[in-house]
């Protein structure tokens, strides 16, 4: 299952909610199409950066500029939690 952000998991910050959505809506939009999602907490927050330049380098998928950041920022804080 692939969680929905909470602004327990942002930690009380509106901001960071917002920036955690959008990496859970990149995790669903872009990995989805290849294969089923994990769950989050399936890796470590160390592991995750691994997987994800993995898909990259297997030209699986491609990012535009910040989604790398905020789909890890979204899979690592949801891993931790």
């Amino acid at each position: 299952m692939v969680p929905q952000p909470t602004l327990e998991m942002a930690q009380g910050s509106p901001a960071r909610l917002d920036e955690l959505r959008l990496g859970w809506e990149i995790y669903r939009g872009k990995c989805s199409g290849c294969h089923t999602l994990w769950a989050p907490e399936k890796c470590s927050p160390q592991e995750w950066p691994t997987h994800v330049d993995e898909m990259v380098d297997r030209k699986k998928v491609r990012f535009d500029p910040g989604e790398r950041e905020r789909l890890l920022g979204y899979l690592c804080t949801a891993a931790a939690h």
